[in-house]
């Protein structure tokens, strides 16, 4: 049996609500609580997924695209003092020399170099008077660290 609900909105949202007659109020606010209660109770968890993979790539392709605009006002010492601090395999032999009886670390190696990514990047960003991004997912960060190895791994100097 179909169910009326009363909801309470404020005058503001009332006001604003009246510019757009055109808009079903009702179907909207339906949606909400099929969205919700589809959500809560994780019966369809697919569509959720397929959103939340997108987003991420979307994320990693702006961390990718963020550090590629970035990257020409970086020097090469700039590059190789991040390096170590974000390069996935240094840290994480870092760890495991330092505890040799314990499994790999690749979990801990990911959050270490993400942290130190954010961490230049909002560092290079006030030094260079740039607007840093707000929100730096990990998966931002995992397409910034991409986006470095691959310059670094072109300019960084020959090894004799």
């Amino acid at each position: 049996m179909p169910k009326n609900v009363t909801i309470y909105l404020s005058d503001e949202i009332a006001g604003k609500m009246e510019k757009y007659p055109e808009v079903n109020w009702s179907e909207i606010c339906r949606k909400a609580v099929v969205d919700y209660i589809d959500t809560r109770s994780q019966i369809d968890i697919g569509p959720i997924l397929e959103k939340l993979k997108t987003e991420s790539n979307e994320n990693y392709k702006k961390g990718q695209i963020f550090f590629y605009s970035i990257a020409p006002q970086m020097s090469l010492s700039t590059f190789e003092h991040w390096y170590p601090e974000i390069n996935k395999d240094i840290i994480e032999s870092r760890i495991s020399d330092s505890q040799p009886d314990r499994p790999t670390y690749s979990d801990a190696a990911k959050i270490s170099a993400f942290t130190w990514m954010r961490l230049h990047i909002k560092s290079f960003c006030d030094l260079k008077k740039l607007e840093a991004p707000k929100y730096m997912s990990d998966a931002f960060c995992q397409g910034a660290i991409d986006a470095f190895m691959k310059i670094y791994n072109q300019v960084k100097p020959k090894e004799r």
